[in-house]
């Protein structure tokens, strides 16, 4: 997502990627906190000296780096976080702006705080093949210190200038850091968090997709898993683990425990509803607006929002009998406390396992061929 940013932003500027080190192998003999720190301090000094020119803002600085480094650097005693992050103690910088690019901002905020620019989180509420981004959204946080900065309106005024000019994005939001995190908590979090206690519940009861059912609840969960799939494991970590909201979810996620129903989509939709109250709740305790509520989301929570209203368009189960999720709720908590990446790559792989079985691009083309058929009539040369 950094790098999707790079030709909209003015020079001079800086790029302190993990991904760089990722592809070059460094990350196999350095850890990522060093690896961070070795980029950082060798970067920064070409951006030191830069005399104001863009709008009062002399250079640009943008982290795009896990959630864990950062909390690393927290965890070093008295005032060394900023040196441990960056590897320079951060004086010098004060015309420098700062964007710490991740899903999580509360801590790159307090971390990021001392340094002597402008600090501002971004958040890209897309994924990265976006091109068009005039129906997308940005999240623009405040850190909570540096809205006094001498220089603070002139960073927040590019930075607004580059997303909603530049790069022409329809939505843009602005809030503090510790907003977005609750927010977030909702969008992300419970998105991800339901599709995974739900997908290894179906893989417990030995659900299998099939060509004829791909388009039914139970294989949608497994298909948004598969998309899951598709990024490492420390992406969906950093967020589970480094939001400190997220207890406003998992707390929640304790009452789940038996589900009422029969049939396959019976207890799965009583379960989905379950999460759609919670999803209810957190809107409420974030005071998000109508229209934070309508632009404010992922592609990923868009769906599950979908698959939401589908379930409670089925109305509640009138049969008695019980499917007891509680093992599957307990076994993703414990994951979250420790674990994490083992059990998110042990359901993922039993995920893309079940879908190993669908041609995913014949049966789409299938379907439109079909529905083009029905709306048009049979297909001429």
């Amino acid at each position: 997502m950094a790098r999707l940013l790079i030709p909209f932003l003015p020079d001079p500027i800086t790029i302190i990627d993990i991904n760089t080190f990722e592809e070059s192998g460094a990350t196999k003999y350095l850890p990522s906190d060093r690896a961070v720190r070795r980029l950082a301090a060798s970067q920064l000094k070409s951006v030191s000296n830069a005399k104001d020119k863009l709008n009062g803002i002399g250079s640009l600085c943008v982290l795009s780096i896990p959630n864990d480094v950062y909390a690393q650097a927290e965890s070093v005693p008295g005032r060394n976080q900023l040196t441990h992050l960056l590897g320079v103690s951060g004086r010098g910088y004060r015309n420098t702006l700062f964007i710490h690019q991740t899903s999580v901002h509360t801590l790159p905020s307090k971390v990021l705080e001392p340094i002597s620019g402008v600090v501002l989180g971004i958040h890209l509420l897309h994924g990265p093949n976006i091109t068009d981004f005039s129906k997308q959204t940005a999240i623009i946080t405040d850190s909570n210190k540096k809205t006094v900065h001498d220089k603070y309106l002139d960073g927040y005024e590019l930075l607004n200038y580059i997303l909603r000019t530049q790069m022409g994005y329809g939505h843009v939001f602005r809030m503090g850091p510790e907003r977005h995190d609750k927010i977030m908590a909702n969008i992300q979090f419970l998105t991800h968090s339901m599709l995974l206690i739900l997908g290894d519940a179906l893989l417990s009861r030995g659900y299998k997709i099939s060509p004829d059912n791909f388009h039914e609840l139970p294989a949608s969960i497994y298909i948004l898993l598969g998309r899951m799939s598709r990024q490492p494991s420390h992406v969906y970590k950093g967020i589970a683990t480094g939001n400190q909201f997220n207890f406003l979810v998992s707390d929640k996620i304790q009452g789940l425990a038996k589900i009422n129903g029969n049939t396959e989509l019976d207890w799965l939709c009583d379960a989905v509803r379950r999460f759609g109250d919670i999803r209810d709740e957190l809107f409420k305790e974030t005071n998000m607006s109508r229209r934070e509520k309508d632009k404010i989301c992922t592609p990923m929570s868009i769906v599950r929002d979908g698959i939401i209203e589908y379930a409670r368009s089925r109305g509640s189960s009138t049969t008695h009998a019980q499917v007891n999720i509680e093992t599957n709720v307990n076994r993703y908590l414990s994951a979250l406390s420790s674990g994490y990446d083992r059990y998110f790559t042990s359901v993922m792989g039993e995920v893309k396992a079940k879908l190993a079985v669908l041609d995913f691009e014949s049966l789409i083309m299938e379907r439109y061929e079909a529905l083009r058929e029905v709306d048009h009539g049979p297909h001429r040369p």
